[in-house]
């Protein structure tokens, strides 16, 4: 391994230090069921694109890093058939509903404390609740909408971000940020990107690296070439 990955990987275990906080009753998640009538599944499927680095969603497929997610609203957590869920998964009781998605969704170790999951959660409301009729359209027999979404008012928008630019979590804007976007942050913080000055070269060793040393899904060939633009422009040599 070379020194440059030792820096990698040591600056990743800064920043998840650095950026953990136990959770306060600000954090509390608004309740999502009553913006599943304004939900839109389509965004919801390119917000899942950052979760295919684990996880498959087809009827017949198998498990990858993370359980195949077919039909997994409505079942009950921890079950699906032949993964080896971690023990504080397996002992929930409980089945995935539309609220404790969001709630999972939103901060995975503080709805399970030692789930295996590193992912660092879906912050926006509009983002989880999307992704939540995605998820719910993977079934045979899609779990039925709660009353609160089809009785009373329907809201006229999700709640407003306050940040425009906390969807990308401060990559700047160009041809390729959302390949970067969801092609890293499945596994880490998209402050080690930021700390980085490398050169194209560096950064497609890096990639492979990524791919065979950390498990990362290789790239289709025209997304690596966007994300090796990107970092190159963005994040080279002069940066």
């Amino acid at each position: 391994m070379s020194l440059r990955h030792w820096i990698f990987i040591t600056a990743c275990v800064v920043v998840s230090f650095s950026a953990t906080r136990y959770p306060t009753a600000q954090d509390t998640p608004e309740p999502i069921e009553k913006f599943l009538a304004i939900a839109d599944p389509v965004a919801g499927e390119k917000v899942f694109l950052q979760c295919r680095g684990c996880h498959t969603a087809d009827e017949k497929g198998g498990h990858g890093i993370g359980p195949n997610l077919w039909n997994v609203v409505g079942r009950k957590i921890g079950t699906a058939p032949g993964y080896d869920y971690s023990s504080a998964m397996a002992a929930r009781e409980e089945a995935w509903s539309f609220g404790n998605l969001a709630i999972y969704l939103q901060d995975p170790q503080r709805f399970v404390p030692g789930t295996r999951m590193g992912f660092p959660g879906i912050r926006e409301v509009r983002d989880r609740v999307n992704v939540i009729a995605y998820l719910r359209g993977l079934s045979a027999s899609p779990l039925p909408l709660p009353e609160s979404a089809m009785s009373g008012p329907m809201p006229g928008s999700f709640p407003p971000s306050g940040n425009e630019e906390h969807n990308w979590e401060g990559l700047p804007s160009g041809r390729g940020r959302d390949k970067v976007f969801y092609a890293c942050r499945v596994c880490h913080s998209l402050k080690i990107v930021q700390q980085q000055c490398l050169s194209r070269s560096s950064w497609d060793e890096t990639l492979t690296w990524m791919v065979e040393e950390q498990g990362m899904v290789e790239p289709a060939p025209q997304d690596r070439k966007r994300i090796l633009d990107y970092l190159a422009i963005h994040f080279g040599v002069e940066c």
